[in-house]
């Protein structure tokens, strides 16, 4: 009987995994030939339970480059991330894909978050039409 009450609380716990504050580095490179822009911050606050994620707080400062995420909240069902019942994205323990086309502005948008143990990777990248328009990546530790 234990081990099944374990199968059904692991799930759970892996989940659980990207809830926390974040604070970390990176670089941005503005595309197509701009140089590379250091990143002193890159910070997100999310709480994550089994239903849904929420992004209190994010952004970054990359020299003169600055953006702060606004504060959302997504349905998590069967591993895919929903706005409004629309898949934005997909998480899994350890990853977090979430992204947006917009065919009227002619960009794409995503961004791409791997946890591992108290870091996390984050890749943000902006596309116009075909071509790179904006990356920014780094790491960050949790606190």
């Amino acid at each position: 009987m234990k081990c099944i009450a374990l199968l059904f609380f692991v799930p759970s716990l892996a989940m659980a995994s990207f809830s926390g504050q974040f604070n970390g580095s990176g670089q941005a490179v503005m595309h197509p030939s701009e140089k590379k822009r250091i990143c002193s911050e890159i910070f997100m606050q999310i709480k994550q339970d089994e239903k849904s994620l929420q992004v209190l707080v994010g952004g970054y400062v990359c020299a003169d480059l600055q953006a702060d995420f606004p504060r959302f909240s997504l349905d998590i069902k069967n591993g895919d991330l929903l706005s409004d019942n629309v898949k934005v994205g997909t998480i899994t323990a350890d990853e977090i894909n979430l992204y947006q086309i917009n065919q009227d502005e002619n960009f794409t948008y995503h961004l791409h978050l791997v946890r591992k143990s108290q870091q996390m990777m984050f890749d943000e990248e902006w596309t116009d039409s075909t071509s790179p328009a904006l990356s920014v990546t780094g790491t960050m530790t949790g606190h």
